[in-house]
């Protein structure tokens, strides 16, 4: 028996593929948790007949957290300090460079000096040798780039609720001490955690890295966590240092004397009774700053009430006893009587305090890269 009937035959088939609810390809900022839906239909013919479209269930997955951070100092060479300066500030911006929000611990660490050399933002290393004194970590409110009244101190370890691509600039503020010498440098770092929204230190984010993708199967709506950057390990923590470095006078003090006549002979004077001894005191500064305000006070109470040197009253004019050069601008002959200032400085004898050489109001200027400062006084004693 002959069998006889009709086969399909699919002349043509045209397929539109069409994704509802698709977003443009996924930016860092897209935010962790987002619901993305995917939908697509199918349009085909059969022969020269068009069929009814078919439309496949909606197919949902949703975005994971990429969590990742930036801390940076904003100072690449030390911040310049004067001993006994307060409220000095270190500056660091921390930035949410992540898709989600999320809590920051912030964590100070204080180098010292057995560290060793530490490479600063300009490249350098430098070796901490002092400690400031912490006073806290403040907002930058009025963003004037240091420590001022308004700014607001942060009471937490942590900064709350760090938006994406937020960025908070942060001060590390110290009571730099006094007693310290020109170039000491004090080094301090700051690290960045991020937390769970209300999180505590040690509840950091769990790394998935290394577990199935569970966004593969269109129901799951499990967040995974990725760390963008793990070159400070799996907690996405950044971190960078910054350091105050003291500029200050570097003050030395020496006393010298020349015999600059002895009554007898026309050379080679000798220290014999009737010579002329000139003392010089030299203040030098090989530091970074100026001294100012520099009290000279040189008492010959004892000398002279041992009957063995007189002052020279009149060492450079009558009635002026006391030199002055400050700073190699020349010498200025100063009166035995505590006459108005001459530049701003004063001097006298016997006057301020018995028996004694007293000089106020005198500056030495900083090195200049090339020499130290230098002022001279200059008086003369007689001996008996």
């Amino acid at each position: 028996m002959k069998h006889t009937g009709k086969m399909l035959v699919l002349t043509a088939l045209t397929v539109g593929l069409l994704l509802l609810g698709f977003q443009s390809a996924l930016a860092d900022g897209t935010q962790a948790g987002t619901q993305i839906d995917n939908t697509v239909t199918i349009h085909y013919d059969v022969g020269t007949e068009a069929q009814t479209p078919i439309t496949a269930p909606t197919y949902t997955f949703y975005v994971d957290r990429k969590i990742d951070l930036t801390v940076e100092a904003q100072d690449n060479d030390p911040v310049s300090v004067i001993p006994g300066q307060d409220d000095q500030a270190l500056v660091y911006v921390i930035q949410n460079t992540g898709n989600d929000i999320y809590d920051i611990y912030l964590d100070i660490t204080t180098y010292v000096n057995a560290d060793g050399p530490i490479t600063l933002g300009n490249g350098s290393d430098y070796t901490d040798s002092f400690d400031a004194s912490h006073v806290g970590i403040y907002y930058d409110t009025d963003s004037s780039g240091d420590y001022s009244a308004g700014d607001v101190e942060i009471t937490t370890s942590y900064l709350d609720n760090m938006g994406i691509d937020e960025s908070r600039t942060i001060l590390l503020v110290y009571d730099i001490p006094t007693g310290l010498d020109d170039e000491e440098v004090a080094i301090y770092g700051l690290t960045g955690t991020p937390l769970p929204d209300g999180g505590s230190p040690g509840t950091t984010f769990d790394d998935d890295s290394g577990n199935a993708d569970t966004a593969g199967d269109g129901t799951n709506a499990t967040i995974q966590n990725v760390f963008a950057d793990t070159t400070d390990g799996v907690t996405g923590e950044e971190s960078d240092v910054s350091a105050f470095m003291v500029v200050s006078a570097q003050i030395t003090v020496t006393k010298e004397s020349e015999v600059i006549s002895d009554g007898v002979s026309t050379s080679n004077f000798k220290a014999i009774p009737g010579a002329i001894v000139e003392y010089t005191i030299t203040i030098t500064n090989s530091g970074h700053v100026a001294a100012s305000n520099i009290a000279v006070t040189d008492s010959l109470a004892t000398e002279i009430a041992s009957g063995s040197i007189l002052f020279v009253e009149n060492g450079y004019a009558a009635d002026y006893g006391i030199s002055v050069n400050q700073n190699g601008g020349g010498e200025v002959a100063y009166t035995n009587a505590d006459d108005a200032a001459i530049g701003g400085v004063t001097a006298d004898w016997n006057i301020t305090a018995a028996n004694t050489v007293t000089v106020t109001g005198l500056s030495v200027n900083a090195n200049d890269g090339t020499n130290n400062g230098e002022t001279t006084v200059k008086f003369r004693v007689e001996i008996q």
